[in-house]
Parts: structure tokens; C-alpha cells; sequence
């Protein structure tokens, strides 16, 4: 029982949010085209360094996570081995763990992470140079028909059509003569202020054109299952930059009409709620086999108790009634678990809380089983999502004795903080599930129903730039499974999630080349890894 968390890096540091600062521009010998702000043209060498930085990062958010997870399990298989007097040598530790970590690093060579990062970054600094070729075309083309619209006014009224026509010719105007009058550092100043700009001004672009082709192709390089994921979290970032940007704009209705102390715990309120919609659908829906896997391997509970509550709760179970074969399988888990099996019949009362812990006897003594196991299964995950960042951006304080204990201190804080988290969250639902099944004398929808809305306030455990980061990885994640809910998974729109990741990211894209201020820092920081 636990929510999705990234696998991969969502962080990175806000300094590299206005990477092209240190770039000029030559607009003196062209009036009518302004080239990329990211380079004047593409040199080779310029194309060369995004795609090693792009396949780079990508094999190292391919490898991370396997050695990690190699080291840990060969490091609690000796822990355990020495409790009982025994252990392998060194020498053949040391092969062993050589031997998987090799096998680990040929097969990251062949994952999708690192070719999707070279097609999309690679494909985007290609078509945008591509693109920006034809932008001056497209200035002389609008000036002119909207020079002719401006003289027809002259010569007498004109039709609905040609007013609407007149009105999207001047909005074109508007963005074409910034791109040619604005010099650079009034963009960085944020005089393109979200309250003034027109809103066609990030959209109608060559870098929204080449954004959106690039990650089009570069979403075919991941397999179909994994696309939509993607696809929705790319969204909703996107409206999340679009939010961040006009915040100015809203904060004074804000402070006016919403308390503080909501503005102040906004991200956990959207945490909660997805929270709460995805693990009420894990306990009685059908979920995408991805989000069913990974949540029944982090809660480690028996499939068959979320039969055993769905069919108690659709009425095939009802407990002091003789439900014939249909409460077999909770006979057999009695068994399995070495206890009778009628202690398995919902016919002879409420079931044993010890069958549903597995075996355990005492509620108290579960949960502090099931936190512990969820801990050193959270140490598999946050042990790269917490490195990746230093690796990818800080590398330089891990080799600086100055810097190094300093950078070892925040890493060691924030894993054992994040493993803390996910830990808690999954024993709250066990806890609230088992504190209502006893007090009611049944079970009731109401306890994994609780359970799935209280676990989501364990994110106060996180500290407080990570609760956004969580909330925003959650959302796509609650959109997904409502309306896999609400559509039964039978309606797909075919390509829906490649149109959608296209859109989201050819907006990134543009707003990080041409308005960084309407880009989350974090976002920003991220692109300029890959683009500068």
C-alpha cells in the first residue's frame, strides 16, 4: 500500500534556470529574424555534448537503480547469513557482487531511458535550428496579409470573418514583433510579464514546433504500457508552469479570498486527494497492471485479501452465513499459514486479524513489521532518487573534501526522511483498516476507505520542497486512475498520450527558450542540463 514515487530525477537546482544568459545573440544583420536564443546556429561540437549529456543521464537512471538494489540485497543476505554464524568469504563476495553489477551495467546499455533522452533532446535542437529557418518567412508573410486586412478598413465595413481573421493577424503581430524588437535580457528581466504577454506568444514557435516533433518520436522509443505515464505527468507540469507563471497575477485574489494556511499546504491537499482516489481503486477496481504490481509488492499483502474485501463488500461474502466454495481461497490462506482452515470461514465470525497479517499474531507487533519492511524497501527507491540530483548537477561536491561530508550529511538525511515517509504511509493504511474492522466487528469499505485518506498526511514527514515534487508526481498518477475508473479502461483515445506529451513538452521547450519566468526553477534547471 503505497503511492507511486518517482523512479526517477525530478529535482534539480534552480541556478541553471536562465542558461542562456551567457549567450549573444546577432540580430544586426537581419531586422526580420531572430535566431535561437540557444544558439545563434548549431555547431557540431554544441550537438555532440546534448547527446552525450543525454544518453549519459539516461544510463545512469537505468543503472542506478539496479546496483542499488544489487548491493542492498547482497548486503542484508550477509547481514542475515552472519547472524547465523556463517557468511562468504571476501573474495567471493567481492566476484559476486563484480558479476552482477557487470551484468546490470550491459543490460542499462540497452534501456529505453537512454535513447529517449538522445531522440528527444537531439531531435529537438535539430528541428528547432530547422524550423527557425522558416521564421522569417512567416514575418513577412503576417505583416503583409495584416497590412492588407488594415487597407481594406479604408474602402468600407468587412464580414465576421475577416474582423476574426484581423484580430488572430494582430495577435501573430504582437509575438512576431517581440521576437524581432526585444533584445534578450528584457525577456530575462521579465518585462514578457504572463499579465501582458499574449498567450499565443509560447505556442506559436518554431522551438513549440520542434518540441513537440521531437517528443513525438521520442515517446515511440518507450514501450506503449509506459506511455501514458509519461505523457500525463508532462502535462501536468506544464500546467503547473503555466499556474507558477501567472501566479503573480492571482496571489492578490488569492490572500483574499483563500486562508493562508491552505496556500501553505496546497501540495499536501493535492497529495491527499490522489492518494486517496488511487488506493481506493488499487483495494476495489481494476487499475492498470503497472499500478497493481508495484503497490501489492511495496504493501507485500496477499492478493487475496483484496478478493476477500472486494467480495465482502459487492455482498458474495457475508459474514455468519455458509458462502460454500466462494470463501474456499480465505480456507486455504488459514492454511497456508499454518492455522485451521475454518478460522478462514466467514461463516464462524469476523476472520482473525492474524490471517490477514500473515501469520503474525498481535496488530501491534504487524505494523511494526510492516513499517520496518517498507523502510528497507523505501531505501531501494530513494537511494538513487536522492544521489541522481548530486550526480547529475553537484558532481564536483563529491570530490571536494571541503564539500564532500557536508554532501554526504544532506544525502544520508533526506534518504533516511523519504524512506521514513513511504514507511508510515503504508502502516497507516494497515492501521486504519485494522483499528475499524475491530471496533465495527466486520469489514467495511470504510476502513481501506480511511486508510487510503489518511495515509496520504505521512507526506508532513517529507520536508517541504519535496511535498510539491510528491503531490505533482501523484496527480498524473490520480487522473489515470479516475478515469480508468470512470471509463473502465475500454475508452482509449488512439495516440492520446503521444498528442498530449507533444503539447506538454513543446510548451516546456518554448517557455524555457523564450519566457524562462512562465518555467518552474526546477524545470528549468533540468532543460538546462540538457540543452546548454
Amino acid at each position: 500500500m503505497a503511492p507511486p514515487v518517482p523512479r526517477s530525477v525530478t529535482e534539480s537546482p534552480s541556478s541553471l534556470a536562465s542558461p542562456q544568459t551567457d549567450i549573444p545573440l546577432d540580430v544586426e544583420n537581419d531586422s526580420d529574424y531572430r535566431p535561437n536564443p540557444l544558439h545563434p546556429s548549431l555547431p557540431f561540437t554544441t550537438l555532440v555534448r546534448c547527446l552525450l549529456k543525454a544518453y549519459s543521464a539516461g544510463y545512469l537512471i537505468t543503472f542506478l537503480p539496479g546496483a542499488v538494489r544489487v548491493i542492498l540485497k547482497l548486503a542484508f543476505r550477509v547481514h542475515h547469513e552472519a547472524r547465523k554464524g556463517r557468511g562468504p568469504g571476501y573474495k567471493a563476495l567481492c566476484r559476486s557482487l563484480n558479476e552482477k553489477l557487470k551484468r546490470v551495467a550491459v543490460k542499462s546499455l540497452s534501456g529505453r531511458v537512454p535513447w529517449f533522452l538522445v531522440v528527444l533532446v537531439g531531435g529537438f535542437r535539430v528541428s528547432e535550428w530547422v524550423a527557425s529557418s522558416g521564421w522569417k518567412g512567416a514575418v513577412r508573410i503576417v505583416s503583409r496579409v495584416a497590412g492588407l486586412l488594415r487597407a481594406k478598413e479604408e474602402y468600407g465595413p468587412h464580414g465576421e470573418e475577416e474582423t476574426h481573421a484581423k484580430k488572430v493577424l494582430q495577435g501573430l503581430e504582437k509575438t512576431l514583433e517581440y521576437e524581432q524588437t526585444s533584445s534578450k535580457e528584457e525577456k530575462d528581466e521579465g518585462i514578457m510579464d504572463p499579465a501582458t504577454v499574449t498567450p499565443l506568444h509560447p505556442i506559436l514557435t518554431p522551438t513549440f514546433v520542434a518540441g513537440a516533433l521531437s517528443s513525438s518520436l521520442a515517446l515511440l522509443v518507450i514501450p506503449p504500457s509506459s506511455r501514458s505515464d509519461i505523457a500525463v505527468f508532462t502535462m501536468v507540469r506544464a500546467m503547473d508552469s503555466v499556474v507558477g507563471g501567472y501566479y503573480p497575477v492571482m496571489k492578490p485574489w488569492l490572500d483574499k479570498w483563500v486562508p493562508s494556511w491552505i496556500q501553505g499546504n496546497f501540495d499536501t491537499a493535492i497529495f491527499v486527494a490522489s492518494c486517496t482516489e488511487i488506493m481506493w481503486s488499487w483495494f476495489y477496481l481494476a487499475l492498470p497492471r503497472s499500478y497493481v504490481k508495484w503497490i501489492t509488492k511495496m504493501a507485500n499483502m496477499d492478493t487475496r485479501l483484496i478478493d476477500a474485501l472486494q467480495k465482502f463488500r459487492s455482498g458474495e461474502l457475508v459474514y455468519g452465513q455458509d458462502n460454500g466454495s466462494k470463501a474456499d481461497f480465505l480456507c486455504d490462506m488459514a492454511e497456508d499459514i499454518g492455522l485451521p482452515r475454518w478460522q478462514g470461514d466467514p461463516a464462524n465470525g469476523l476472520i482473525a486479524c492474524t490471517l490477514a497479517h500473515g501469520g503474525i499474531e498481535g496488530c501491534a507487533a504487524h505494523k511494526a513489521a510492516v513499517w520496518r519492511r517498507g523502510f528497507f524497501d523505501a531505501l531501494k527507491i530513494y537511494i538513487p532518487v536522492h544521489v541522481l540530483p548530486t550526480l547529475l548537477f553537484h558532481r564536483k561536491r563529491l570530490f571536494s573534501l571541503a564539500t564532500l561530508p557536508t554532501t554526504i550529511r544532506i544525502i544520508t538525511i533526506s534518504v533516511l526522511r523519504s524512506s521514513t515517509f513511504l514507511a508510515t504511509f503504508i502502516a497507516t493504511i494497515w492501521t486504519a483498516i485494522c483499528v475499524l474492522r475491530n471496533y465495527l466487528g466486520r469489514d467495511t469499505p470504510m476502513g481501506p476507505l480511511l486508510g487510503s485518506f489518511l495515509c496520504g498526511f505521512s507526506l508532513l514527514l517529507e520536508r517541504k520542497g519535496r511535498r510539491r515534487e510528491m503531490g505533482l508526481y501523484c496527480l498524473p498518477k490520480a487522473v489515470q486512475s479516475a478515469w480508468w475508473r470512470l471509463t473502465g479502461g475500454k475508452t482509449v483515445v488512439p495516440n492520446g498520450e503521444v498528442f498530449m506529451f507533444a503539447v506538454g513538452m513543446g510548451y516546456l521547450l518554448s517557455a524555457f527558450v523564450h519566457c524562462p519566468k512562465m518555467v518552474r526553477p526546477a524545470v528549468q534547471g533540468l532543460l538546462g542540463f540538457f540543452l546548454v
